[in-house]
């Protein structure tokens, strides 16, 4: 529920290009992404029992919507190497302080080589400070009951060549 609220409200924000999920599981936020229009998706897992599942559940879907790529990686998220198109990144509470830091780090390194505006949703979000810490700031927050919690925060870096005067 609080993820289709989250992407209802992202949708009218940003483009629906690129969507990336840490810690993508068994690959449910990655259909839910297709169903609300990103072409370009991708799920990370660090387990290859749960990368299998996403893609055969993914595949299972694929016919539903054409156009839409879907990439399956079974690596570290900390070895992730985001690329300069991907601007929404989707967590459900994946990890521990330790590898969360390392990921913001990388997504604050990705924005200073390529200048952009990111969003993250962040489902249950018990390492939001380190996000806040990092210069993101939040635009949503929704909670349906005691455990059932969805942030949006965003960051933009722009590019330093831009209209400034000489």
């Amino acid at each position: 529920y609080v993820l289709e609220k989250g992407f209802g409200y992202l949708s009218r924000l940003c483009e629906k290009d690129s969507f990336v999920d840490f810690g993508c599981g068994k690959g449910r936020a990655l259909a839910v992404a297709a169903y609300y229009g990103f072409k370009n998706i991708t799920g990370i897992d660090f387990s290859p029992a749960l990368c299998s599942i996403a893609e055969e559940n993914i595949d299972g879907i694929k016919a539903l919507y054409p156009g839409t790529a879907f990439n399956i990686l079974c690596e570290d998220a900390v070895n992730y190497k985001i690329p300069k198109d991907q601007a929404v990144f989707f967590f459900f509470n994946p990890f521990d302080e330790v590898v969360m830091l390392t990921v913001v780090k990388n997504m604050l390194a990705s924005l200073k080589e390529n200048p952009r505006k990111v969003y993250v949703m962040y489902a249950n979000s018990v390492y939001k400070e380190i996000f806040l810490s990092a210069g993101f700031e939040e635009i949503y927050y929704f909670r349906k009951m005691r455990y059932l919690e969805m942030t949006i925060l965003t960051k933009e870096l722009q590019n330093s060549n831009s209209n400034a005067p000489a």
